[in-house]
């Protein structure tokens, strides 16, 4: 059994939804203040470096976390 499905109406729909799923990030991101155009650079350069991105930057350390740690 052939079943016929009419592209046109689906097509519109998926498209519709995609427009509001965009909508509703462009919206989030201007109500938190973000530029949703904005790229992460920094990020960006590390991913493609193959670095972790959390562990990419040495973290800054107090004198007394020093002291701590020499203890």
């Amino acid at each position: 059994m052939l079943i016929l499905v009419p592209w046109k109406p689906v097509a519109i729909f998926v498209l519709v939804m995609a427009a509001f799923i965009m909508f509703g990030y462009f919206a989030s991101a201007f109500m938190r203040g973000q530029n949703p155009f904005a790229e992460d650079w920094k990020n960006a350069k590390q991913i493609m470096a193959g670095q972790s991105v959390t562990h990419a930057t040495p973290t800054h350390k107090t004198k007394r976390a020093a002291l701590h740690a020499a203890q």
